[in-house]
């Protein structure tokens, strides 16, 4: 986080919009205040946007004060998933229930510190395993009740099959 070039981009051409390119911004509480600190002195208010684990924020709802104060208002969340089981074979654990209630307390929390200027989007991977029918209309059904405003991106599940690489992933084999 350079300070001084993001104020450089204010002061001379009025950028107030910027990109955080870090594959996972919110994996440390204690660099949110870092940052919180420093953009509270930049005598402008940015607007960040950037990956953000929507889980890391449930289980640590601090982050949601530190991530307003430096005005990091969009966020992308690698959610993948609703159906549990599937979520667990990627590596997203949380109980989908406290996940969706978090996404809307996020949604909430920054639409009413920042005057509806946050943007959510959610990006889920169709065809994961253990994924039904049942589950893709529910996380449909869902969404489209609570995610209202916010954006969706949906990808398919692709498994390239690689003779090239040194480590293929279990479901590559499969």
């Amino acid at each position: 986080f350079r300070s001084r070039q993001i104020k450089d981009s204010y002061d001379r051409f009025g950028f107030t919009n910027f990109y955080i390119a870090d594959e996972t911004f919110n994996d440390s509480t204690e660099k949110l205040i870092k940052f919180g600190n420093a953009s509270e002195n930049l005598g402008f208010n940015p607007w960040f946007t950037g990956f953000i684990r929507a889980d890391l924020i449930v289980s640590q709802p601090e982050q949601m004060e530190h991530l307003a104060r430096m005005g990091v208002n969009g966020h992308y969340y690698g959610i993948e998933t609703f159906n549990h089981k599937s979520g667990k074979t990627v590596g997203k654990g949380m109980d989908p229930d406290k996940l969706k209630t978090g996404l809307l307390n996020i949604k909430n929390y920054f639409n009413s510190h920042h005057q509806n200027r946050y943007r959510g989007l959610c990006s889920f991977v169709l065809g994961l395993p253990y994924e039904t029918e049942k589950s893709i209309e529910d996380m449909f059904y869902w969404l489209i009740s609570n995610w209202e405003g916010q954006s969706i991106t949906f990808h398919p599940l692709e498994i390239p099959v690689d003779e090239f690489t040194d480590k293929p992933s279990k479901m590559s084999l499969d």
